[in-house]
């Protein structure tokens, strides 16, 4: 049995996502799961990475919509990977949705 370390990603870590999200697009299913097929994600540049590592990472702080989480194994590998969206206190979903920079993502808003 393998000893697995769970903890959110770090920004700095980019490449990392990168590499375990364009293993898991490889699958057959994927574009149905992932809503994205390798191709696409293949193509997105460094800076959307980036973009995405930062906007779901330990260091976004408070104010980033999803936490994204990570399975490591004892030797250092990246086995698996979670994303938690984050609902802020007394929004609620429009029923619109646009494309942001962790993907598909739905609109919240709070009436005042």
């Amino acid at each position: 049995m393998s000893d697995y370390v769970i903890r959110p990603i770090r920004a700095h870590e980019w490449r990392e996502v990168r590499a375990l999200r364009l293993e898991a697009l490889r699958d057959e299913d994927a574009p149905l799961a992932f809503v994205e097929s390798y191709e696409e994600g293949a193509a997105q540049p460094d800076e959307f990475w980036q973009t995405r590592a930062q906007g779901s990472s330990d260091d976004g702080g408070p104010q980033t919509g999803a936490r994204q989480f990570v399975a490591i194994a004892g030797d250092g590998t990246w086995v698996g990977t979670s994303v938690a969206l984050v609902e802020k206190a007394g929004f609620t979903a429009t029923g619109m949705s646009f494309h942001g920079s962790l993907g598909p993502e739905i609109e919240m808003a709070r009436v005042l």
